[in-house]
């Protein structure tokens, strides 16, 4: 975990691919987080201070609906592929009537180990095709990304250095080109995922998700992002 958010959130937007050949992929990550957003009901609100977790809740959420809590912030998935994202997101934050600073964007990300996420503003795309379109179309990345790691812990899945390898696979030479090694991650986020790294993925939803809503419940009370 890292990056406290500066900026109040006010809709999350799970970037991935439509249709049920993708639904359980590694690049749908963004969708999934969605709906795991949607589908768990939130726990007490306990606020982060320095990376660690105050054992005192700061509060129940108040948000309701027939008497169940609510998530505080509404969540949408892209629809259409991955390279298109951006035009998803620009119809999405019309039809709210927000701004791409307003929008948590979540994605996948083969830098970061798989069990990990971070949080992060204002930094480059490192070749993923649908934040590349998101920052294409509106023109900036400068936007909150919640980037949810992919990569196994083992082993390196970059667009610059050895991919992951498939059962009786022979390692890749020093000397492929950056071409190679992309299109082999390209290969590898469209696999699905396994019964075990999806396991993981729900621990990171659960774990991302809390924070989420405790750093945008203390910038609310603080006043830091004025409404």
């Amino acid at each position: 975990m890292t990056h406290f958010m500066d900026k109040k959130i006010k809709i999350i937007i799970g970037l991935g691919n439509s249709g049920e050949e993708y639904q359980n992929t590694y690049h749908n990550v963004g969708r999934l987080f969605v709906e795991h957003w949607q589908k768990i009901p939130p726990p007490a609100v306990t606020p982060f201070y320095k990376g660690r977790i105050n054992p005192s809740p700061l509060r129940v959420l108040p948000f309701t609906k027939g008497g169940e809590k609510t998530r505080s912030i509404p969540a949408v998935a892209t629809e259409g592929f991955m390279n298109q994202s951006g035009d998803s997101v620009k119809k999405i934050l019309k039809e709210k009537g927000l701004k791409i600073e307003d929008a948590l964007i979540v994605h996948d990300d083969s830098d970061i180990h798989i069990g990990e996420y971070k949080i992060s503003r204002n930094r480059g795309a490192a070749g993923h095709k649908g934040v590349l379109h998101v920052m294409a179309v509106f023109g900036t990345q400068d936007f909150t990304r919640l980037r949810i790691g992919i990569r196994p812990k083992d082993k390196s899945l970059t667009a610059s250095g050895p991919l992951p390898l498939e059962k009786g696979e022979q390692s890749l030479k020093a000397d492929v080109s950056t071409e190679a090694h992309r299109a082999k991650a390209d290969e590898f986020v469209l696999k699905n995922i396994s019964a075990a790294n999806m396991k993981k993925l729900e621990g990171v939803f659960g774990e991302a998700a809390l924070q989420i809503e405790n750093e945008n419940l203390k910038i609310k009370n603080s006043g830091i992002a004025p409404q």
